[in-house]
């Protein structure tokens, strides 16, 4: 098969070949005049797929008939057979012939030869599925004025949608004719979606591994994986590979899948696996997938001591969702943040506990700085945390997200420790966390460390690398 010609719709249709069962053609006609004038092609959807024609046929005939004296939908189905494109031939010779009760209706349409245009792969939606398709989008534009004229008749048919419980006509035209792209006044008269139902089932890392599971179809041949693996601050792979689909087995849980596992010469956790099964003999994807690697690979003995105490989910909850975690979401969330900064390096202590005290109903409280003569209250802070020989962090929690009231209390307290001078070149840094998203990093001064700042001192100590866990928070800029 030569280049010029392998990414041609025929090229895609002879390499899967043994997967299609059927085609389906959906057409929108119009009639421009009266309803002597012959019905003329606004745009036809043709879709040819791993689907039984007995299914197919069953689902047209579940469908609404749509037939007024200016525009109408008309459905056939026949099976594939690849020595004779009855369908193909008709767009050739300008014409597409539907059968009726009546006898058959006929269709004008531009003569085109949709088996020679090139294929493409693009995401897309059809019938509420997205899918990874291959697809051909053949436009008119040899007659827009006649198209217009068409698409202005067809725009004013909001009634006769709603005599047929639609909402409006563009609404009725994406159910009839099977796509969700679809805007009034399109420049497509043509558009063509092959479905193979070859996909990647799953695919996940297991261990050092990375496990694949293909539906694949007897018959098909040449079917291959390609795998790139990404780290983060790496801007290209760090490894790539591919493996053949045929030399894989069929999964223990399901014949019709097939299992290929590949091992990279290393995984660290939030690596990235992406993946793409492709046909050798054309230039298109099939279907792709993505996959990051789990925490299990963490190496880090301080954060595999804390998971045998505390699940690592359990811990994502409490740090980013604490609200749907516990009934004290605030607490729950210094808790976590508490935990995250010591897993990350820090020295810390959560100042915002109570603690009854003997022959005394009032509770002590240790999270607001007051001053020692007057007694005036003078800032305050949920955790100290403090790195060696660095810096010490005034931190404050709040799942609200930014309170201007606590960024003023955490600012007077750093500034009340950075008018003392016992404590040399050590720099002191108001830091709030939130699990919310933040648009800002700073805040006069203060440091904001929200959701996203959060996720990525996590993905640090999971790869054991504590010092950049450090740095995410000092790493804005500013500091």
């Amino acid at each position: 098969m030569s280049e010029e010609t392998s990414d041609t719709l025929s090229s895609v249709l002879i390499a899967f070949e043994p997967a299609l069962k059927s085609i389906e053609i959906r057409t929108l006609a119009m009639k421009s005049v009266s309803s002597e004038a012959n019905w003329i092609n606004l745009i036809t959807s043709i879709f040819i797929s791993e689907k039984p024609l007995a299914e197919v046929e069953a689902e047209h005939k579940s469908l609404l008939k749509v037939k007024t004296d200016k525009f109408a939908i008309f459905l056939k189905a026949t099976p594939f057979d690849l020595a004779l494109f009855d369908i193909f031939s008709e767009i050739l010779q300008g014409t597409i012939t539907f059968a009726s009760p009546a006898g058959s209706e006929t269709v004008t349409s531009r003569k085109a030869d949709l088996l020679s245009m090139k294929a493409f792969s693009t995401p897309r939606r059809i019938r509420g599925l997205s899918k990874l398709m291959l697809n051909v989008i053949d436009s008119d534009s040899s007659s827009n004025t006649e198209r217009k004229n068409l698409w202005a008749i067809i725009s004013v048919q909001d009634l006769e949608a709603k005599r047929l419980h639609y909402s409006d006509i563009s609404a009725l035209i994406r159910g009839m004719i099977g796509t969700d792209y679809l805007n009034l006044g399109d420049s497509r008269d043509f558009d063509l979606a092959v479905s193979s139902g070859i996909e990647i089932e799953s695919a996940e890392f297991a261990g050092s591994s990375f496990k694949v599971k293909v539906k694949k179809v007897s018959g098909v041949k040449s079917l291959q994986l390609n795998f790139a693996q990404g780290r983060p601050n790496h801007y290209d792979p760090i490894w790539r590979g591919d493996a053949l689909v045929e030399e894989g087995k069929p999964s223990n849980d399901n014949p019709n899948l097939i299992e290929i596992d590949v091992t990279p010469p290393s995984v660290q956790p939030f690596d990235q696996m992406s993946v793409e099964l492709i046909n050798r003999n054309v230039p298109l994807n099939i279907s792709t997938a993505l996959a990051w690697a789990p925490l299990e690979n963490v190496a880090e003995p301080f954060l595999n001591t804390f998971n045998a105490f505390c699940d690592f989910e359990d811990f994502k909850k409490m740090l980013f969702d604490p609200v749907n975690y516990g009934k004290q979401p605030q607490k729950i969330f210094e808790n976590a943040v508490t935990w995250l900064l010591s897993l990350a390096g820090f020295h810390t202590i959560n100042l915002n506990i109570e603690i009854s005290r003997l022959k005394s109903k009032k509770c002590k409280k240790f999270d607001s700085l007051v001053a020692e003569e007057s007694g005036v209250p003078i800032g305050s802070a949920d955790i100290i945390a403090y790195e060696d020989n660095k810096r010490l962090l005034l931190i404050d929690c709040d799942i609200g997200g930014v309170d201007d009231n606590k960024i003023d209390k955490l600012l007077e307290a750093r500034k009340h420790f950075e008018a003392l001078s016992k404590f040399g070149k050590l720099s002191f840094v108001s830091v709030l966390c939130t699990p919310r998203e933040c648009s800002t990093m700073t805040n006069n001064g203060v440091v904001i460390v929200d959701k996203y700042i959060l996720e990525s001192i996590f993905e640090n100590i999971a790869k054991g690398n504590r010092q950049a866990a450090r740095d995410n928070i000092f790493n804005m800029g500013i500091l």
